[in-house]
């Protein structure tokens, strides 16, 4: 089995879903990736958004999965493909979460 880790913020405030009959929480984490170019020095940046899923209504850790907390999260990867509004194909990272941290918020 595949493990999947990664480190970044929050784009929202984590919300509990329900799919059949099953409770979790929900939330999709930034990463952004920077870079310089060789030739032109410029910082170029990339951020990668994945959809993260984990068991439970876990109550005493929703206060803190709020937009902008920075969070590690570890779990099974599962990639997505989709035809998209716009007629192209697309592709979404989903992270079956089994571990979380709490790393602070983004200003820290």
């Amino acid at each position: 089995m595949i493990n999947l880790s990664i480190i970044g913020n929050l784009g929202a405030d984590a919300e509990i879903r329900v799919v059949n009959e099953q409770r979790f929480v929900s939330f999709n984490v930034a990463h952004t990736f920077r870079r310089v170019d060789r030739q032109t020095g410029a910082v170029q940046e990339t951020t990668l958004w994945v959809s993260c899923a984990l068991d439970g209504e876990r109550p005493n850790l929703m206060p803190f999965l709020v937009k902008g907390a920075k969070v590690y999260v570890q779990g099974t990867p599962n990639v997505r493909v989709y035809m998209g509004a716009d007629g192209h194909h697309h592709a979404a990272l989903n992270l079956s979460a089994n571990y979380i941290e709490l790393c602070g918020t983004r200003s820290e």
